[in-house]
């Protein structure tokens, strides 16, 4: 196993662990010990789990429908394993996050910063409240900044264009259906000094687009039952996670992109989202018996 695809085994393990400033440091190395000496799961052939696609629906737009939010229990049981099996390097209490849950955070003096509505039980859906929190929480503790929460305001985003170009010359996505054109992130905003969404503000690869509504929150929730159900699944036959996808595209709208150098060649792939807005099926790293 290279280097490289260890690195890109640790994280996809645990994403709010920031293992891109350090993918060599001594808890990246000890998720990924951890890892690979679990037990080999075989590869699974369910398409998608019934209650996550039973949240999820096709309307007029391509949009995914607002709808009860019911991830799968086994789903929700196989990632509660997959975290015991690297739960000794966190603190009690963690669990793994969702790119699904991942949130930007914008201070009232500009400064932005990124984090995961990760705190709460995965088997509940994500509510307002909880966003703020994880931007509460983070900027306190990491930028020194006291936050009062009920000055926030949580909008909707979407990509900048000049992040787009920089992106389409420093990656190779090979997009199987859609482009970036059609990403379409989940990730809110949350500006924490107060203001309005649709002065498009700037919080890295994002601009704000309007306030957060119901319709929303539950899109969010509903890409988390997807993901649970892309997560429980694992590394799948290639034909298995590409009907995934597109099933995940017929409801959502999301394009669905390959790397066009993966980070393995092994027999079966994985299914996941990417922050971006768009699924991703690679390949996945052979971590050995």
């Amino acid at each position: 196993m290279t280097d490289d695809r260890i690195i890109a085994a640790v994280q996809r393990l645990d994403p709010a662990a920031d293992l891109d400033r350090d993918p060599w440091s001594p808890t990246a190395r000890a998720i990924h010990t951890r890892a690979t000496a679990a037990r080999r799961r075989p590869p699974r052939t369910r398409v998608i789990g019934l209650a996550a696609a039973a949240a999820l629906g096709v309307g007029a737009t391509g949009a995914v429908a607002a709808g009860l939010f019911s991830p799968d229990p086994a789903a929700l049981a196989e990632l509660d394993a997959q975290d015991a099996d690297v739960a000794g390097v966190h603190l009690r209490g963690w669990r793994g996050a969702l790119s699904t849950e991942a949130v930007s955070c914008v201070l009232p003096d500009g400064r932005t910063t990124s984090t995961y509505a990760s705190d709460g039980p995965r088997s509940e859906p994500l509510s307002v409240a909880d966003i703020v929190q994880a931007c509460t929480w983070r900027v306190d503790a990491v930028l020194d900044a006291d936050t009062d929460p009920d000055q926030a305001q949580v909008c909707t985003a979407e990509l900048r264009q000049d992040a787009l170009d920089e992106r389409r010359t420093t990656t190779d996505d090979t997009f199987l259906a859609g482009s970036w054109d059609d990403g379409t992130p989940v990730s809110p905003v949350v500006l924490l000094g107060g203001g309005d969404c649709t002065t498009q503000v700037i919080a890295g690869h994002l601009r704000t687009t309007e306030t957060l509504s119901d319709r929303d929150l539950a899109d969010i929730n509903a890409a988390r039952a997807l993901e649970i159900s892309f997560r429980a699944d694992g590394c799948v036959d290639h034909e298995t996670a590409l009907a995934s996808a597109e099933k995940a595209r017929a409801a959502g709208g999301w394009p669905i992109a390959t790397p066009t150098t993966p980070a393995g060649d092994g027999a079966c792939s994985s299914v996941s989202f990417d922050e971006w807005g768009a699924i991703i099926v690679e390949p996945a790293p052979d971590t050995g018996p």
